[in-house]
């Protein structure tokens, strides 16, 4: 009896440790299981990050639109979408003394007043020509008002307008300071940046979008109280840049024609948004695209890059819905 069970024993111990783990077809069947559901989920968790990345974009817009809101209560207008400041001792354009003066009928342009446009880094010295913002820059300009100077330098904390009415650009007394006109806007200064951005100079701040890791900034574009947008054209998408508040929005109507500017709502037609402005995010992807025309009935005709694009006046969403 003894000697069976001593023969047995071997088999007991095979048959417990054939039960301790899976066979390699049952541990298959789980690496199968799972890789389904990481198929099932990781698209669905995708589709909900774009979403609330969108969102967020979208409030961002919404809170830049009350900041031109409350800019326009203050001053009577939005703000324009371009402006060009004279090199330091240089002569002003009319069109930039009618902007400066319906915002500050006391404004003295004087050598004070110049300075501090030079210390900010608004204006250029003497020698190094004038200096013209685009609706990027004047977004930030207009409703963050003059950076604070620290150390010779422009930061990019926005402190506003000084209540001087000559000189609304002066540099507060001290950081506490609290005599001044806006910011109309909080803007993050993380995401306040100047340079090169897509083939477009921007020499004074812009807004970078709100996604992760962004590198475009928010445009604006000023209907100039239902004036009309600024579009450029030319024979080069250069030269339809050169002359457009929006010059990231560039494409070619017609063959050696381009046009730089704001979306329609036709071809040729009726810009949105026209009593107003549009403010556009170029999107998860980063790409602005063309710009053009809009139809929310039928957006088949839009690229790829536009597709994803946010605005002031496409519903909600995405441009590409």
């Amino acid at each position: 009896m003894q000697a069976l069970n001593e023969l047995s024993r071997p088999f007991d111990r095979h048959r417990g440790s054939s039960r301790a783990g899976f066979t390699m077809i049952e541990l298959l069947g789980v690496i199968v299981i799972i890789l389904i559901l990481m198929a099932l989920i990781i698209p669905s968790v995708g589709a909900a990050m774009r979403v609330a990345r969108n969102a967020k974009v979208r409030a961002e817009i919404t809170g830049l639109d009350t900041g031109l809101s409350t800019f326009k209560n203050e001053f009577g207008a939005f703000p324009p979408s371009h402006i060009t400041f004279p090199e330091q001792n240089g002569t002003w354009s009319n069109e930039t003394l009618a902007v400066l003066r319906s915002m500050f009928p006391q404004i003295s342009i004087d050598a004070a007043l110049e300075q501090s446009l030079v210390d900010a880094q608004i204006m250029k010295t003497a020698g190094n020509g004038s200096r013209e913002l685009n609706g990027a820059q004047c977004l930030v300009f207009f409703l963050g008002g003059v950076p604070r100077v620290s150390g010779g330098a422009a930061t990019t904390e926005m402190i506003g307008f000084s209540k001087n009415p000559k000189n609304p650009f002066q540099q507060p007394a001290s950081a506490s300071s609290g005599s001044r006109i806006g910011p109309f806007y909080e803007f993050d200064a993380g995401r306040l940046t100047s340079g090169v951005i897509g083939g477009v100079t921007y020499d004074t701040f812009v807004y970078l979008d709100g996604f992760p890791s962004s590198s475009q900034p928010y445009l604006y574009a000023s209907s100039w109280e239902g004036a009309g947008y600024e579009v450029g054209t030319g024979a080069t998408a250069v030269a339809a840049q050169a002359n457009s508040d929006v010059p990231a929005l560039v494409r070619e109507v017609s063959a050696g024609v381009f046009e730089s500017g704001p979306y329609r709502q036709t071809a040729n037609g009726t810009h949105w948004k026209a009593q107003s402005y549009q403010i556009i995010s170029s999107g998860i992807d980063q790409n602005f695209g063309l710009g053009g025309v809009y139809n929310p009935d039928d957006t088949s005709t839009l690229i790829e890059a536009d597709r994803d694009n946010i605005t002031n006046f496409s519903d909600g969403g995405t441009l590409g819905g």
